[in-house]
């Protein structure tokens, strides 16, 4: 509100112009600042883990360019023509010009954002919502008052356009929606019907509490069905190993997780043990014993979320123990490795606290 006020300012309004931006940032200021108070006090940091994890960096030059995943993504003949009706629009005076510059600022706003926010590699540019929100809006406003505008003539051209670009860009969709659908990146079904079942199988062998640990990687569906607590090893939900992250302190994540979190059980997936270095630290063979493991083979994107283990600490296990734990796992986890190929395309098991293949 501030810049659209700063874009119309006349010396004459400048008193009341003033007091209007006072009272949007108060009102904006307030709720935000209770809840960046509530943050601090309750996380102890002002920011998600997720931006401290992820190593939220400022933007570089090349980042300039990335809007155009945007256009690549909708179609460049659609977006060309909003454009277009934009600029007739914007060249002609008329009241709609104001509206048009006003919403401009906060679709700009969006674009910045999308520029500065790290590259989100869980693909479907989830990070430019804001864009996809204000841009279909700007782009149907611009639009319709462009045909309204118009004599016959450039309306029959303007609609012949839309119908051809209206096809590029559904098929387009189409495309990435069918390929994105083969191969999810990390289906929810996944994560649920893996980690979760095969966490609280073990935990039951074990008769761990329910205040027991596992350190992961996927936390989402874990978080749901697991019934004991969850220490995510990739940071997002976890401050002290965010942090580790963010310093790309390998070492110090791992001296974390050995000497003061010690969860009794870990799981692995994809090349995450390769990242975090634990193949390469002697703590991890000396204080965790292998339940089970499914040796990387196929595609690394495809096939990755099948790159699982397990680990269970040694002092929880005697042989006997530990050769119920890896019978139970041969036994539950195959079938469900073999699920995780169509996890992406069908519903999920009954996802609750405890869920477990008995």
């Amino acid at each position: 509100y501030p810049i659209v006020v700063l874009l119309f300012l006349k010396r004459e309004l400048l008193g009341r112009s003033v007091r209007a931006v006072v009272a949007s940032v108060a009102g904006f200021a307030v709720p935000y600042g209770a809840y960046v108070v509530f943050r601090w006090f309750e996380f102890g940091r002002l920011v998600p883990n997720t931006a401290v994890a992820k190593g939220q960096e400022p933007p570089t030059l090349d980042d300039l360019a990335r809007p155009g995943e945007i256009v690549s993504y909708v179609g460049w003949l659609v977006v060309a023509i909003a454009v277009a009706c934009l600029v007739m629009l914007m060249i002609r005076p008329s009241k709609l010009r104001t509206g048009l510059i006003a919403l401009l600022a906060p679709f700009g706003l969006t674009v910045v954002a999308y520029i500065v926010l790290e590259y989100d590699w869980m693909g479907q540019l989830r990070f430019a919502t804001p864009v996809w929100t204000l841009g279909a809006f700007g782009a149907a406003v611009v639009v319709v008052e462009a045909l309204s505008a118009a004599r016959l003539r450039g309306r029959i051209v303007l609609a012949c356009l839309l119908v051809v670009a209206a096809v590029s860009s559904v098929s387009g969709f189409y495309t990435q929606g069918t390929t994105y659908r083969a191969n999810v990146k990390t289906a929810f079904c996944i994560v649920a019907e893996r980690d979760a079942q095969a966490v609280n199988g073990f935990a039951d062998i074990l008769k761990l509490p329910d205040t027991a640990q596992v350190g992961l990687i996927d936390l989402g569906g874990t978080s749901l069905g697991s019934r004991i607590r969850v220490l995510d090893l990739a940071g997002l939900g976890d401050k002290p190993i965010a942090d580790y992250l963010h310093r790309a302190d390998m070492q110090g994540l791992r001296d974390y997780v050995f000497t003061k979190a010690k969860p009794e059980l870990i799981t692995f997936i994809g090349s995450w043990i390769t990242t975090l270095q634990f193949d390469k630290d002697p703590r991890f063979d000396q204080d965790y014993v292998t339940i089970f493991v499914n040796q990387p083979i196929g595609n690394m994107t495809v096939d990755s979320r099948n790159w699982v283990s397990y680990h269970v600490r040694r002092d929880l296990v005697d042989p006997a123990k530990l050769a119920e734990l890896q019978a139970y796992a041969q036994k539950t986890l195959p079938p469900i490795l073999e699920l995780n190929k169509t996890a992406g395309l069908r519903g999920c098991a009954n996802i609750q606290p405890g869920m477990k293949v008995s």
